[in-house]
């Protein structure tokens, strides 16, 4: 713990309604103050200003090893009267000895801090919160120095501090650490800070004509814990949706030391942010020809035909044979109007097209480019990069260095995945929860969960399809591994086993040992169970058919849609321990997530074939129907002949009547 003395020079009347503002710092405990006459024009001052002239720079040198640390916070015109408050903001200077060249954008950069706090006055709740840029240091002294005001737009921190000040009779401010993203990076620096502000008294004319302002600034006075996040993904071979989907359980592992545990109780909950989409339509195919014809139309809105591109797409189409009165198809791309009628879907333009060896049914155990399927880091960096656009130029701004374009995404993410409620908010976009362990449980549905009947199995993976077999499952958001058992077996066992992919084993077992050496425990944290979607799909090779007709290339496609997630970062972690709860902040780097495109289940029959031939079935069964009626006709027009011919054999017979003379 270190105290501050305080040097104020001050010449403030209330008619003039000036400013102070209180820097405190961990080095030479100095304190600058300035008076300003409108509003927040402490947003505009400089940071040499705001050190002052006599500002030891030989205490904070350039260092091409040192890392980040905050240097002050700062409480700017705190008072308890409410026509006092509208000034009231809260300041960070951070020294940043590799001169890093720090983002400036909005939302680039955050401060892990506590937002709320239990009747004994230690944070119960704390929450990634916006910085916004205001200054750097420059000349010889460029970027060692930078400037940020925390966001308080919404009157948290001010509620806060007003509520702790009438309970406590001090203001408290406990960050946890400063998420800081270097330019030309994709993801932020978490730095741990774990530092306690406390605030008494006014700065003249917000409590009194007198001005009463101190502070103190304590080290490690409230518990957090520095965490490295990696992740992880399942998906099942069916879903209680039906033909091509599938269950993707999407996990993130990391290490606790054993004293939180030992100390704190069980792992109860974990707080997590991230920026949740769901993928337009990724076609991936092995068809060279196809791929090269429509690589340069990419974002091109193809609601009306364009010829020139020489091929579509058709999902699930069905012909006109059988009973099928007139074509259909599930979702069409690049398809004129009268040839499948009705369409469930027109794919106004494609996003994403990949090129494959070969594809084949999908295996979790095999390696993904050798079944026909795309990398994670493949999509990902196709993603990142997406300019080919024509349709509307939308972006999605998450963070500097990373803008993402609004086409690529549909609307709205899996309706199973929307969540509003006092635990948080899950949503297309910006999403937050605090996971319960024995509330928010995932379940993994499947096809034989739902009790398909012969005929519902037969509707939807047809005679030659092979109906999944798998068991779904519900499982904790929260599991630790504790026991080196659960890692025994082969890889495919262990990964059935925890729900992870078979390629993510060894990791994970390295993570236990490592783990174990530490006296740390491995701790599986399973954020989100969404729909994956994949599913082949016909190339229609427009007008190179008999007589000019459309040809339909099968096996050849196939189209898929996935939950990503970017910026995901563990915010908190809450242990549980004779019902009394406790809130440890987290310091972790964010990760960005994005899984890879794996071809479908069953990729030898598609829903088209299934239903093709349910149609030519469906005739048979009427062809049968008619000649068994033609049989039964036939017969009855036999039998009235043979009546008829009976008849006259027997009237033939019969001797003649004659007829009686009257006397």
């Amino acid at each position: 713990m270190s105290k501050f003395n305080f040097f104020r020079k001050f010449n403030i009347t209330l008619t003039a309604f000036l400013l102070s503002v209180f820097i405190l710092t961990g080095a030479n405990s100095a304190v600058v103050s300035h008076a300003e006459t409108n509003g927040n024009a402490f947003d505009n001052t400089t940071i040499e200003r705001d050190l002052g002239n006599n500002f030891d720079y030989a205490l904070y040198p350039f260092n091409a090893l040192g890392t980040v640390k905050l240097y002050a916070l700062t409480e700017y015109a705190y008072s308890d009267n409410n026509l006092m408050q509208d000034n009231y903001a809260l300041y960070l200077y951070i020294y940043n000895p590799q001169a890093l060249d720090l983002s400036t954008a909005p939302n680039a950069n955050k401060v892990n801090i506590a937002v709320t706090y239990n009747a004994a006055g230690d944070p119960s709740e704390f929450a990634n919160v916006k910085l916004t840029y205001l200054s750097k240091t420059t000349g010889d002294k460029d970027k060692l120095f930078y400037k940020f005001k925390i966001d308080d737009s919404d009157g948290k921190f001010l509620k806060m501090a007003t509520n702790y000040s009438a309970t406590h009779g001090k203001r408290r401010y406990d960050i946890v650490g400063l998420q800081l993203l270097e330019k030309g990076e994709l993801t932020a620096i978490d730095y741990n800070v774990s530092d306690t502000y406390e605030f008494t008294g006014y700065s003249a004319g917000y409590g009194t004509n007198a001005d009463t302002l101190s502070g103190k600034k304590f080290e490690d006075k409230f518990e957090t814990v520095e965490l490295n996040v990696n992740h992880t993904f399942y998906r099942t071979q069916s879903s209680s949706l039906g033909e091509g989907h599938q269950n993707q359980l999407d996990t993130v592992y990391f290490r606790v030391p054993n004293r939180l545990l030992d100390y704190y109780g069980s792992l109860q909950r974990i707080k997590a942010e991230w920026y949740e989409f769901k993928t337009k339509e990724i076609v991936v195919t092995q068809n060279q020809d196809f791929y090269n014809a429509v690589l340069p139309y990419l974002g091109v809105d193809c609601t009306e035909q364009n010829k020139g591109i020489g091929y579509g797409l058709a999902l699930n189409y069905i012909n006109a044979s059988g009973l099928v009165a007139a074509p259909t198809a599930d979702a069409v791309w690049n398809m004129p109007n009268n040839v499948v009628v009705p369409i469930t879907r027109i794919i106004d333009a494609l996003y994403y097209l990949f090129p494959t060896e070969n594809i084949s049914d999908y295996d979790p155990y095999a390696v993904v480019t050798e079944q026909g399927g795309i990398t994670g880091n493949a999509l990902y960096d196709y993603i990142l990069n997406y300019t080919d656009s024509n349709v509307s130029p939308e972006y999605l701004h998450i963070k500097d260095g990373q803008t993402l374009h609004a086409d690529l995404f549909e609307d709205a993410i899996d309706e199973s995945r929307k969540i509003d409620n006092e635990h948080g908010k899950i949503q297309q976009g910006y999403s937050y929860y605090d996971f319960d362990a024995d509330v928010d449980l995932q379940t993994l549905k499947t096809w034989q969960d739902g009790n398909p009947s012969w005929w519902d199995s037969l509707l939807e993976y047809g005679i030659f399809g092979d109906v999944p077999e798998d068991i779904g499952t519900t499982v904790s958001p929260i599991q630790l591994i504790d026991d080196s058992t659960m890692l025994d077996g082969t890889g495919e066992q262990v990964a059935e086993r925890l729900l992870i992919n078979p390629y993510d084993v060894n990791t994970l077992r390295a993570e236990y040992t490592a783990a174990s050496l530490a006296d740390e425990t491995v701790v599986l944290f399973r954020f989100a169970n969404s729909d994956y979607y994949s599913e082949m799909i016909d190339i229609v090779s427009l007008g190179t058919g008999l007589l000019g007709t459309d040809e339909f290339i099968e096996n050849e496609a196939y189209v898929a849609q996935q939950s990503v997630f970017f910026d995901f970062d563990v915010i908190q972690l809450t242990f549980k321990k004779d019902d009394v709860e406790t809130a440890v902040g987290v310091i972790a780097d964010p990760i960005d997530i994005v899984n890879p495109v794996t071809p479908p289940v069953n990729t030898g029959c598609t829903m088209s074939d299934i239903k093709n031939t349910l149609s030519i079935i469906l005739f048979a069964l009427a062809g049968i129907v008619v000649i068994w009626l033609v049989v039964k006709i036939i017969g009855i027009i036999k039998n009235l002949n043979n009546n008829r011919k009976l008849n006259k054999v027997y009237k033939a017979t019969q001797p003649k009547k004659t007829k009686r003379k009257r006397k």
